[in-house]
């Protein structure tokens, strides 16, 4: 809800705008968004989950689940799971078909479990269910991917 005045954080995150002549003890500016600390802490217990190292990426994905399918990009990758960017809704526990294309063009189709989500930012998907020539392909793709990231720094410090 949108008013003329000033603007004050809550407690739990986000802003809220006031009207004229209401004078709120504590006002932030306008472009100032106060983080949630609950989202923080969210973002730190699953790193601290996680068991494999999760490589930053910038890949395009399909993903097919309850409520449809949907074009999207994969942020982070690990022989694990992956981060989606998206901010279509899915729910924690929610198994969902995912195809992750490759560098030479081909499709990689995974299968996955929404481990957790933060609401209109993304969400973290466990891969379950790997044949062997799944895993080999991810394997093949993190590695691809990380030469690459190194040729760049290596290219780019030189």
């Amino acid at each position: 809800m949108r008013r003329a005045g000033v603007i004050i954080s809550r407690p739990w995150g986000g802003i809220t705008h006031l009207g004229r002549g209401v004078s709120p003890r504590h006002t932030v500016p306008t472009f100032l968004f106060v983080p949630n600390p609950l989202f923080c802490l969210q973002m730190e217990t699953m790193s601290e989950r996680r068991t494999e190292n999760r490589l930053e990426v910038c890949l395009d994905a399909i993903w097919d689940g309850a409520l449809g399918n949907r074009h999207t990009r994969v942020a982070d990758l690990s022989e694990g799971g992956c981060y989606i960017d998206s901010i279509a809704e899915v729910y924690v526990g929610e198994f969902l078909y995912l195809k992750i294309q490759l560098p030479n063009g081909q499709w990689l189709e995974l299968t996955g479990e929404v481990a957790h989500r933060v609401a209109r930012l993304g969400f973290g998907v466990r891969f379950v269910d790997l044949a062997d020539e799944q895993l080999k392909t991810l394997r093949w793709l993190i590695t691809q991917l990380t030469e690459h990231q190194k040729n760049r720094y290596t290219r780019r410090s030189a």
